[in-house]
């Protein structure tokens, strides 16, 4: 602000300065001196208003800028433009430069953190697989059911196999003893020429027979479809051929044919149902009594 108002103060003292030469030098009078002294306020005011007044709002750059008019001002103008600029520039510089440094770093930690998220889900699923673990699949519910039917079945099955056995072995059992009562009992029985040698052998073997016919009860109650009619017929006939025999060895004597012809009816039967059952031997229905 002083450059443009210090022009008009060196004109001045350039006046002064020259008057007070000419005073000096010329000796003259002091009405001089006043002369010189009117005319000074003359280009004080001329300077005051020029033209330099109005270029106060148009040229404040160039006039800092110059270093000819304010040789002292502008060294702390120059020095302290640029010092505020400087200052200013890399207060501005640094600032904007940590903020992407800070964005990065805030960016790379999303990804730090993202990088831990993955096994964090990984847990969490793990989380409710526990209780699908723990808790049975309906697949394995219907496996044991099938397995208990299996067993079921098995069970049954072994039951019936071991009944079915069972009843095989009572079977050949009842079959054995009617073979005996049929072909080594009646006709030793029969061949006895003496009424009571035949009721004494058949009454020493006749709780054999009793054994006999209430085993064949018990065979037929429990025999299976396809065998309780063959089983039916030997019963049939060995109940038969006990009664014919009873009647035949407790009749005085003499005995008639007619009881020894039941007799021998009785035993003809009772083969049959053997060879029925498919265990009977060789019968001999014909075989002559002693």
């Amino acid at each position: 602000m002083r450059g443009p108002l210090g022009r008009p103060r060196v004109v001045l003292l350039a006046g002064v300065l020259g008057l007070a030469v000419s005073a000096c030098g010329g000796g003259g009078p002091p009405a001089s001196t006043a002369q010189a002294t009117d005319e000074l306020p003359a280009p004080s005011l001329t300077a005051r208003p020029t033209v330099e007044l109005p270029e106060l709002s148009f040229t404040p750059p160039v006039r800092a800028t110059t270093p000819e008019e304010s040789p002292d001002q502008p060294p702390r103008t120059a020095v302290a433009l640029p010092t505020r600029s400087e200052a200013l520039l890399p207060t501005q510089d640094p600032s904007p430069a940590p903020t992407p440094a800070q964005a990065e770093t805030t960016g790379s930690a999303p990804a730090t953190t993202a990088a831990p998220a993955e096994p964090t889900p990984a847990p969490a699923a793990a989380a409710p697989a526990e209780p699908s673990s723990t808790s049975t699949p309906s697949w394995l519910w219907w496996l044991l059911g099938l397995l208990v039917v299996a067993a079921v079945v098995i069970i049954v099955a072994s039951a019936r196999a071991r009944r079915a056995k069972a009843w095989a072995a009572r079977l050949d059992a009842v079959v054995a003893e009617t073979t005996w009562l049929a072909h080594e009992l009646l006709p030793n029985t029969l061949s006895s020429q003496d009424a009571a040698a035949r009721l004494a052998t058949w009454t020493a073997y006749r709780p054999r027979v009793e054994t006999l016919t209430t085993n064949l009860n018990e065979v037929a109650a429990s025999a299976p479809e396809d065998r309780r009619a063959g089983v039916d017929q030997l019963r049939a006939a060995v109940f038969e051929l006990r009664s014919a025999t009873d009647a035949y060895t407790g009749a005085r004597p003499p005995a008639d044919a007619e009881s020894l012809g039941a007799v021998r009816g009785a035993q003809r039967w009772t083969e049959e149902a053997l060879r029925t059952i498919g265990r009977a031997p060789d019968s001999r229905p014909d075989q002559p009594v002693g």
